[in-house]
């Protein structure tokens, strides 16, 4: 059984329409900066988000290589656009080594990336008595440098594939 793939325009943490808990994935940086792009957004409306994401970057502290791959999940709260109360939890992917500067033109690591999507999947069926779906911004893109064209398929493979049901959240309107 295959899941469904829509793209919609809007902003991500106002969850448009759940009919299940959503997970809500977006990639990190491994150096404690949580504060650009969908993470700022993030931040701004679930503060409890950042700071479990500071947590574990103090914890990895000096060894933050070994943030890469690994993905935090985040009770957010309860989306209120929806018919029932269905929960919100955010998945902070550790996929970008740094931030994206002028010697770091390419912050996402691919290949972490593809391990945080797996372990969302895995994680996910395994920690919510319910079914879940997934509503994302086009992560991994403009501030991590990747490509919306490389990670699009990984998304059929890895969630599509296995009867996830993703909304992607093109920004603007």
């Amino acid at each position: 059984m295959s899941g469904t793939y829509k793209e919609i325009t809007g902003d991500v943490t106002l969850i448009e329409n759940p009919r299940n808990t959503v997970v809500l994935p977006h990639v990190c940086n491994n150096i404690g900066l949580f504060g650009a792009g969908v993470a700022g957004s993030i931040a701004n409306r679930w503060p409890h988000v950042r700071e479990k994401y500071l947590m574990w970057c103090k914890a990895f502290e000096g060894k933050n290589d070994l943030l890469l791959g690994m993905t935090q999940f985040v009770y957010a709260g309860v989306c209120e656009n929806a018919v029932n109360v269905e929960k919100i939890f955010v998945a902070n992917m550790f996929a970008m080594n740094g931030v994206r500067s002028a010697t770091n033109r390419k912050p996402l690591v691919m290949s972490q990336l593809k391990l945080c999507m797996a372990d969302l999947v895995y994680t996910a069926k395994h920690k919510f008595d319910t079914n879940f779906e997934i509503h994302c911004p086009k992560f991994g893109t403009v501030l991590a440098g990747g490509s919306w064209k490389q990670i699009r398929p990984v998304i059929n493979a890895l969630w599509i594939d296995s009867g996830i049901n993703v909304t992607v959240y093109n920004f603007g309107g």
